[in-house]
Formats: structure tokens, C-alpha cells, sequence
């Protein structure tokens, strides 16, 4: 089937030529004019206000035409919608070739009914004007034309049925077009137009039927009168010419014939008829320049004249000629354009940026404008998928100069500057070129979003150099930040705050810098908790939000904040970054929180686990040592034990053997902590094991197990321990005075009142030289309550 365009253009220029008129001459020019728009027209759709608008002045006026001008015309009007119809059926549509043959054939039958009616009207006027040549009557003449007029339409009626038609019903038609068209023909142009419409409509049929030699023959035999070279029927048939060679594949000719047209108009398109030649010419090009083609190098230049040309018609034409280069090897910048968006649609991002590189590399003087700025976009597009940051934000740069109104400017500046900052994060480009393209990017497009992500960028370099009290200036002034770069700015802004607090000696700076970095850690969590796909940044800000919680802790400025920064951290951790480290923090946290800490819940919690890590255990016997040394009273105490107990239990879980050091500290520390609330004999258990071990003779464990003996009533055993103790330190120390002293009441205490008076006495004698005041009057104290 043929384009419909072609034959919606030849019949506009066949049927103008033919009611060529202004309104004022006559309603038969008016309607012809109508009917010859609606010729022109791309669809019945589009052709039927004006064979409405026909029919309608038709019939206003039908009484005031003759009888066979108004017979003509209304079976002009149904023709040329059968004939519309004729177009739609050639391009497929098979409801519309059932109307154009219903209507083409019924024309043909009423032109020649109304060819016999002005036959029998001519031979009327002949018998009337018997006394004169008929033929000087205009009447005569006017009736005389009909017929011919009528062999004309029928000739057109015949090519639609044609188009219409299939097989041998359709050659058939077109040969019947043809045997009328060459009545008028057979004589040549001379200046007709009837004739010159008749030349293309024979032409139209032989090309219909693929009879191309002959068509290229015969129409070679009709340019040689030279007298169609001046005519507009030239280019008409000049086209079809063209479209004969391309159907048989005759490359150099069609060029050559499309080479003349060009010469005698201008190389611009600037009609539907010249882009029509122009698409011709170029598919042929691209057959003549093949790689392996003799001829190709000769025609590479008319190739990219003619691609480029046809290139700046619009979107439709634009994919035509890309397509047409996309598969070749054509060294010219409109091909590499071609095979980079070729490879960009497939993903294929650096093999496409290289391709839209080299186009750029090639191109000349003679390369438009619009393929220079297509070839820099591609590579912008294609440099965004890759790794190439500090690359894609040049490109960025050279496309926003050299196309300062294009409208996705601004959007491809943002994405350099996020480009340029993961490019100087990762050490792909230094500090110097990373700001310098920066100013490139704001001066090339100067909008307010670009501006805010350039100070964002400014900050996230400051930060990569330690500059963080500069960063926070910069972050600080940004009010609104985009939400495409909104937790990345967070993150950041809470980092610098924190580095700054760091390097502060300013205790109440400090104090305000590490409020502002928990506060932005704060609403980076809330954000990372509703965002599902940015895993990265979720683990930079859980490794954050861990050191700021430790510093909230250890600085003792907020201990309720601190839990709340590890609870969100919890939550938050979903890949275990943090692992053991973060159940340490909170041990730590919640034991020195006991009022909210949830610290016997969270230790309920870490029971339930199959299997504890070391790191656990001993991050909750630090955490009880420390509060044991801070915190003293009934509900600390109980505390303190509530540690202990569990951390003996979990070590039954332990994912290793613990070291001998951990155990003793578990078992000392709740030792203690069984003396404390009052559970001696379990705390006495516990010490013997103890005492089984080597550190189960130092002065620490002695001591406790000596007042927990003391607790559980057994003086005389604890005076054996303080005894002990009491030669095994060094005189005059405080411990060794209260081993001492110790040592004097559990003797007395186990009913040795007698030996317990002697020994006071005599310790007070002997050891004059080292009592202080403080230990005399307790031995004093001591003495005298025993009176």
C-alpha cells in the first residue's frame, strides 16, 4: 500500500489545477474550490466540513445552474469523497474500499449518462443552427466539452477504484484509467492543464502498478519536449519518478533526480513536496554510503546535508533519520547521535556517552545547532548513568552554555551538583576543579533551586575538609532543603554539629553543638524510618547516631535523651550494623536510668535470645560496677543485683566461653550484691567459689567476703578473714586500720569479749604512731559501747 500522504498532496494539486477561482466567480468555481480542499484533506474526517459546506452551497444554488453543469457538479461532489475513500481503503482500510467502489462506480455510470445527455444536446443545437457553422456557438462548444469532461472524471473514477481494488480487478481499473487518461495525453504537455493533470494521473497508474520501467520511459520521452521542465507539473511527476527508483532500488538515480530538484528549488525544506524528496534522498544516501559502497565517500557530505536538513522538521522526522543511522557505520556526527541514543535506550551508558563524544569530536561548520545541542544532551543523559560524576558535571556545564533556554536545564544542573559531590566524596576529583565546577553550574544556570543545592554542595565539601563550624553555617542558612537531598542534608548537618562539638573547648558551645547534631539525628531517623530505599545512608546514619548517643551519655547532660537515641537507633539498625555494640550502650544507658530506663525489661529480653555475645555480658558487668561505685540505697542496691544475677544467667548463653577474669567479676559483683540485700548465704556460696581462685586472696574479695560473713552472724569466721587481712597490709594505711578495727569487733562480736578488750587496748599502744584521730575515737566509740 502507499502513503497517504502521497496521494492526499498529488490530489490537491490535481483538482486546484482545475478550480482555480475566488468566490465571486461563479457558485461552480466556489464549489470546485470546496471540493478540492476536501481532496487535499489527510481523512474523511477531515474532509467532511468541507463537503458539507459543498453540498450546502450546492443546493442554494442548483436552480440557478444549467441542467448538465448541475448534473456534473453533484456527481463531482460524490467522486471526490469516493475517491477520499479510495485513499483510505489503499492504506488498509477495508470498510472504506467497499464505499469507494460503491461510489466511484455509480460516478461512472451517471458521467456517462450526462455524457449522452450532452451529446443528444449538441446534436439538438446542430438541427436549430442549420444555417451557420455550429461550432461558432459558445453553447455548442460549452455542451461539446462535457464529454470530455466526463471521459476525465470517469479516468479519475477508475484510478480510485483501483486503489480500492486487489489482484486482477485492480489492474484492470488502473489499465481503464489509463486508456482514458491517454486521450488527452497522446498529443503531450503543450501548456495544458487538463492535460498536465492527465500526464501525472497516467503516471499515478503505472506507478500503482508497479510498472516502473515503463513509468521512468515513458515520463524520460515527455521530459525531452523540455517544454514540462518549465511547468509546475514538473516536480509532480519528477516525484513520482523518484519513488519508481526507490521501488526498483536505482540509489544513484533517484539521488541525481532528487539532486535536480534541489538545484532548480531550495535546499530548505520548505513545502510538503520537498519533504518528500528529502526523505527520498536521504534513504537512498544511506544505501549509496554503506560501508563497502565505491560511491560512499563521494555522497557522505550530501548524506549529512540532506539527514540534518529532514532532522529539523519535528519529532516524527527526527526518528526517522535517527533510525536510518542507528545501525550504520557513518562517520558523521548526525549517525553518532543516532547510535548514542540507540545505546542509551538499551542502558548501554558509557558506549553511548563515547558515541555522542565522538559526534561532537567530528562535527564541523557545517553541523547545526540542533544536532550539536541533541549530540551534548545525549551525553549528559548517558554520563548520568555511569560513574563518570566529575565528567557528567562538564558535560552539564558545556550543554547549559551553549543551550542557556533548554528546559531541562536546571534539572540536569541539579543532578551535576548531587553528581560533583558523590565525585568529590569518592575521591574522583580534588577539591579545586570540584568548586570550580560548582561556579560553572550556578553561572551557567542561575535558578534558586540550583543555588540551594550549590550551598548544600559547598557545605558537603567543607565537611570532606574538616571545615564542620563552616558547613554549619552553610546548612544552617538553607531553610528548605529539597526533599530529594533532605536526609542526605540532615545527615550532614548533624555530622558537621557533632565534628564541631568535638573541636570545640567551649564546654556550652558544645553543649548547644551536640543539641542541634541529636535534634537533625532525630528528624534523619524519623525520615530514613518512612524511606524503604536508601540502605546507605540508613547505615552511615545508624554509625552517626551511635557516637552521638555515647557522647549524650558520657557527657551525663541527658541520660533520658540518651535512651531515647538508642531506642530509635534499634528500630533503625535493621541490617545490625551497630550488632553488640549497640545492646553495650544500652545496658549502660538504662542502668543508669532505672527509674524509665526498662532496664529489667530489656534484660527479660536479651534472656529470651538464644545466644548472648561476650561483648554483652561485659558491657552489663561494667555497667553494674559503675553503678555500684555511684549509687548506694535499697532500690539501687536491688539494682545493682538484678545485674549481677542476670549476667551470671547469661553467661550460660554465652556464643563463647568467657575469659577467668569476667566470671570472677560476675560472681564478685553479685556476691556483693547478695550482701547487700541481705542474701548472705547465697553471697557466701558464691565467695568460697571465689576463694577457689587465685584472685580469691585479694584484699577486695577478703573484705567482702568478710562482711558478708559479719551479715550472715559467723563473727569468728569473719574475724579470721580480717585477720588476714589485717597482717597482710601495709601499717599504717587506711585499709589496714580498717582491717583492724574490724578484726577487734567480729572477736568481740563471737564472744571473745576478753581478747576483743586486750586487743584494742594493745593496738592502741602499739600503734600509737600511726593512729590518726579519726580511727582513735572510733576505737574509743568501739571500747565504750562494749561498757
Amino acid at each position: 500500500m502507499k502513503q497517504v500522504l502521497f496521494h492526499s498532496v498529488l490530489a490537491l494539486m490535481l483538482f486546484l489545477g482545475m478550480a482555480v477561482g475566488d468566490e465571486q466567480q461563479g457558485v461552480e468555481d466556489q464549489v470546485k474550490s470546496l471540493l478540492g480542499k476536501a481532496l487535499g484533506s489527510e481523512s474523511i474526517e477531515k474532509a467532511r466540513p468541507y463537503l458539507n459546506e459543498a453540498r450546502l452551497l450546492y443546493a442554494a444554488n442548483r436552480m440557478r445552474l444549467t441542467t448538465l453543469k448541475a448534473g456534473f457538479l453533484g456527481v463531482d461532489m460524490d467522486q471526490v469523497e469516493g475517491r477520499i475513500h479510495a485513499r483510505e481503503a489503499a492504506a488498509g482500510d477495508d470498510s472504506a474500499a467497499v464505499r469507494a467502489i460503491d461510489l466511484l462506480s455509480s460516478c461512472i455510470t451517471r458521467y456517462d449518462e450526462l455524457a449522452d445527455q450532452a451529446s443528444d444536446d449538441a446534436d439538438q443545437l446542430r438541427t436549430r443552427y442549420r444555417w451557420g457553422p455550429t461550432e461558432r456557438s459558445q453553447r455548442w462548444r460549452e455542451i461539446k466539452g462535457y464529454g470530455s469532461r466526463a471521459t476525465y472524471a470517469k479516468a479519475w473514477c477508475w484510478y480510485g477504484i483501483g486503489l480500492a481494488e486487489d489482484g486482477a480487478d485492480r489492474t484492470d481499473a488502473m489499465e481503464e484509467a489509463i486508456d482514458l487518461f491517454r486521450r488527452f495525453t497522446i498529443g503531450g504537455y503543450q501548456g495544458s492543464d487538463i492535460v498536465a493533470d492527465c500526464l501525472l494521473g497516467q503516471a499515478m497508474c503505472y506507478y500503482e502498478l508497479n510498472r516502473h520501467y515503463e513509468l521512468i520511459s515513458w515520463l524520460e520521452g515527455q521530459f525531452k519536449t523540455g517544454q514540462i521542465e518549465q511547468s509546475p507539473l514538473w516536480q509532480k511527476l519528477l516525484l513520482i519518478t523518484c519513488r519508481s527508483y526507490n521501488e526498483l532500488g536505482m540509489y544513484l538515480e533517484l539521488e541525481l533526480n532528487c539532486q535536480d530538484y534541489f538545484d532548480n528549488n531550495s535546499t530548505q525544506i520548505q513545502s510538503q513536496t520537498d519533504l518528500q524528496f528529502a526523505v527520498m534522498r536521504f534513504d537512498a544516501l544511506r544505501f549509496i554510503c554503506r560501508p563497502g559502497n565505491p560511491y560512499a565517500s563521494g555522497y557522505m557530505n550530501r548524506l549529512e546535508q540532506t539527514g540534518e536538513a529532514l532532522y529539523t522538521q519535528g519529532e516524527q522526522w527526527q526518528g526517522h533519520v535517527l533510525a536510518g543511522l542507528a545501525d550504520g557505520e557513518y562517520d558523521i556526527p548526525l549517525a553518532r547521535l543516532a547510535r548514542a541514543r540507540k545505546l542509551l535506550l538499551k542502558n548501554e551508558n558509557e558506549p553511548a556517552a563515547e558515541q555522542a563524544r565522538k559526534g561532537l569530536e567530528t562535527a564541523g561548520p557545517q553541523t547545526s545547532q540542533q544536532v550539536l545541542t541533541a549530540l551534548r544532551h545525549t551525553r549528559c543523559l548517558a554520563l548520568a548513568g555511569t560513574e563518570k560524576r566529575a565528567e557528567f558535571a562538564r558535560a552539564v556545564v558545556e550543554y547549559i552554555e551553549n543551550a542557556p533556554q533548554a528546559t531541562d536545564g536546571e534539572e540536569l544542573a541539579v543532578l551535576a551538583i548531587g553528581s560533583l559531590v558523590k565525585a568529590f566524596t569518592q575521591g574522583q576529583t580534588g577539591p579545586e576543579n570540584a568548586i570550580s565546577l560548582l561556579d560553572k553550574l550556578e553561572d551557567s544556570y542561575s535558578s534558586e533551586r540550583v543555588t540551594m543545592h550549590s550551598r548544600y554542595a559547598r557545605a558537603v565539601f567543607m565537611i570532606e575538609r574538616k571545615e564542620f563550624a563552616q558547613a554549619m553555617t552553610i546548612l544552617e542558612s538553607i531553610d528548605q532543603p529539597a526533599d530529594s537531598i533532605k536526609l542526605s542534608f540532615l545527615y550532614n548537618k548533624s555530622l558537621a554539629a557533632f565534628k564541631a562539638s568535638e573541636l570545640t573547648d567551649d564546654q556550652d558551645q558544645k553543649t548547644v553543638l551536640l543539641d542541634k547534631s541529636e535534634s537533625a539525628w532525630q528528624e534523619l531517623a524519623n525520615g530514613l524510618t518512612e524511606a524503604k530505599d536508601n540502605e546507605a545512608l540508613r547505615q552511615k546514619a545508624v554509625q552517626l547516631g551511635f557516637v552521638i548517643a555515647e557522647e549524650v551519655f558520657n557527657t551525663g547532660t541527658d541520660v533520658s535523651m540518651a535512651l531515647q537515641l538508642c531506642s530509635k537507633l534499634q528500630s533503625l539498625d535493621v541490617e545490625d550494623v551497630l550488632g553488640d555494640k549497640l545492646s553495650a550502650l544500652q545496658i549502660r544507658v538504662r542502668a543508669a536510668n532505672t527509674e524509665t530506663g526498662g532496664l529489667s525489661e530489656y534484660l527479660q529480653e536479651l534472656l529470651a535470645e538464644d545466644q548472648v555475645s561476650v561483648q554483652v555480658i561485659r558491657s552489663l558487668v561494667q555497667a553494674g560496677e559503675a553503678y555500684a561505685s555511684e549509687k548506694d540505697g535499697p532500690q539501687q542496691q536491688n539494682t545493682i543485683f538484678e545485674v549481677y544475677e542476670h549476667a551470671l544467667k547469661l553467661s550460660q548463653k554465652a556464643s563463647e566461653q568467657l575469659d577467668d577474669d569476667l566470671m570472677l567479676r560476675i560472681r564478685f559483683g553479685l556476691a556483693k550484691a547478695y550482701s547487700k540485700v541481705g542474701k548472705y548465704e547465697q553471697a557466701l556460696n558464691l565467695f568460697d567459689r571465689i576463694e577457689e581462685t587465685k584472685a580469691g586472696q585479694s584484699v577486695e574479695v577478703l573484705a567482702a567476703h568478710a562482711s558478708a560473713l559479719e551479715g550472715a552472724g559467723k563473727f569468728q569466721h569473719a574475724a579470721d578473714k580480717w585477720n588476714v587481712l589485717a597482717k597482710g597490709l601495709p601499717q599504717g594505711s587506711e585499709m589496714w586500720f580498717q582491717a583492724n578495727y574490724n578484726l577487734i569487733a567480729t572477736t568481740y562480736q563471737a564472744g571473745r569479749q576478753d581478747l576483743a578488750d586486750r586487743m584494742a587496748k594493745y593496738f592502741t599502744v602499739k600503734h600509737k604512731q600511726h593512729l590518726k584521730d579519726n580511727w582513735t575515737r572510733q576505737m574509743k566509740r568501739l571500747r565504750e559501747g562494749w561498757e
